[in-house]
């Protein structure tokens, strides 16, 4: 399981729930959290904002430095 999904269901929220309050398609999200797509650094940042992390590299992992 990805860190994103698991911090997403952790807070109980779907993926759709999660793409609507950071601005962008259900589709996009799932990339990012399927790790198909890194996400910008502000749409990143307000993934963690969503989803309560501070940092961002326990969203991403070794993902992160892609960015």
């Amino acid at each position: 399981m990805s860190k994103l999904k698991e911090c997403r269901t952790r807070k109980g929220l779907t993926q759709h729930d999660v793409a609507l309050r950071i601005g962008v398609s259900t589709r996009s999200y799932q990339f990012y959290e399927s790790g198909e797509r890194i996400p910008d650094v502000q749409t990143a940042i307000r993934i963690a904002q969503v989803l309560g992390v501070c940092d961002l590299k326990e969203l991403w992992s070794g993902n992160f430095t892609a960015l």
